[in-house]
């Protein structure tokens, strides 16, 4: 049997879709991204850290240009490919959806209500992040960080850290894009640097 030259080149384009589809690779990169919400969504200072989890959590402060920051990267970058993946107990996930409520994230940033996900140990980021296809991570959480980087996760961001908890998983800082504020994370992810 003779296939000619078309045929042949059906065959190749349809066994690389196929292949691509059983790899989870598609053939242009799909970017998904994740965020957490303590210390980066809502603003990490002490007092805002003591409104929310001692006073009345809906007047913590959300850190600054964190709305506008999220809608352009929704609107420029990942599209509807956003998810919340923050770590807390119960009455914290409860005490969070009441917050992003109360401050219309949803509307302000253009990410869906159903693109929230929680889990209670810092290390179960990693198997909701996996399942969402996330590559791209920003978290305040160094050992978070660490978790994604030995999973494959690269393009990670290091939001305004706690000096203590860096020192402790110190040997990941250099997997990761420091970050002091929002407005240098929508700098980094638009202007695609890649971390090391």
């Amino acid at each position: 049997m003779t296939v000619t030259k078309k045929e042949c080149k059906n065959i190749i384009i349809i066994y690389t879709e196929n292949l691509n589809h059983f790899s989870g690779k598609t053939n242009s990169m799909k970017k998904v991204l994740g965020v957490d919400v303590g210390g980066v969504i809502i603003a990490s200072r002490q007092r805002d850290r003591d409104t929310f989890f001692n006073g009345n959590h809906l007047e913590a402060a959300a850190s600054p240009y964190v709305f506008e920051g999220l809608r352009r990267l929704v609107n420029e970058v990942f599209g509807n490919e956003v998810y919340i993946v923050s770590k807390c107990k119960p009455k914290v996930q409860q005490k969070t959806r009441e917050w992003l409520e109360h401050h219309n994230f949803y509307e302000q940033t253009g990410i869906s209500r159903k693109h929230v996900y929680f889990c209670l140990e810092r290390r179960d980021k990693l198997p909701i992040c996996q399942r969402l296809g996330v590559t791209t991570f920003i978290d305040d959480k160094l050992e978070v960080h660490r978790y994604l980087h030995e999973a494959g996760i690269t393009d990670l961001y290091l939001f305004n850290p706690d000096p203590k908890e860096v020192t402790q998983f110190q040997t990941y800082l250099q997997h990761v894009q420091q970050v002091n504020d929002w407005r240098e994370v929508v700098a980094g992810i638009m202007n695609g640097q890649p971390v090391k």
